[in-house]
């Protein structure tokens, strides 16, 4: 009886020594640790191309059957998000499943 208590005991004051020490060691690890500073990347200023900015300025309306559109939406959002990490795993996951399907 008494002895299975004091194993018991003595079982978890090691456990509760040991992650004490653990918690120590990682605090001190961490701390130690340099702090980076975040890379900070300057991009040219965001331009559409000159056929879409005069189709924007000239205020004519295009054919229905025409995707001018389309070709200003994409380009506004391609040079908003081409450096984005989101656009990148996007096409990634779509070629991925090309080349999947090709094969």
């Amino acid at each position: 009886g008494k002895m299975i208590g004091w194993l018991v005991l003595s079982f978890f004051s090691g456990v509760v020594a040991v992650l004490v020490v653990e918690l120590y060691v990682f605090i001190k690890w961490f701390r130690a640790q340099p702090i980076k500073e975040p890379i900070r990347t300057e991009y040219a200023p965001t331009s559409l191309r000159d056929e879409l900015a005069s189709l924007c300025s000239s205020g004519a309306t295009p054919t229905p059957e025409s995707c001018e559109f389309l070709n200003l939406i994409f380009a506004i959002l391609y040079q908003e998000w081409r450096y984005s990490e989101a656009l990148k795993k996007f096409f990634l996951k779509k070629i991925n499943a090309e080349i999947a399907e090709l094969m």
